[in-house]
């Protein structure tokens, strides 16, 4: 569910077009990349579009959503960190 809500904010900011929707998808795509085996870790990816190519014309919007990302996932007690496997 805070996979969800997490989205739903962070389109409430960039807004639901396509180009919002694309960053949703890239921030799931970093999330994978990093290796983040939850999905309730998508707030903690947001701020990693800054600077991104792909979000060039949404700086600030990007920034917002991170904040309020952070404050949803302070709310709602989850880690600050992304959930990992430990690598032995």
């Amino acid at each position: 569910m805070h996979f969800i809500n997490q989205i739903a904010l962070a389109l409430t900011v960039w807004g639901s077009d396509p180009k919002g929707k694309e960053l949703v998808i890239k921030v799931i795509d970093i999330l994978i990349k990093d290796g983040s085996s939850s999905l309730t870790d998508f707030g903690l990816y947001v701020d990693r579009l800054v600077g991104d190519p792909m979000a060039k014309d949404r700086p600030r919007k990007v920034r917002k959503a991170a904040l309020v990302l952070e404050g949803y996932r302070m709310k709602n007690a989850l880690s600050s960190e992304p959930s990992k496997p430990l690598e032995i």
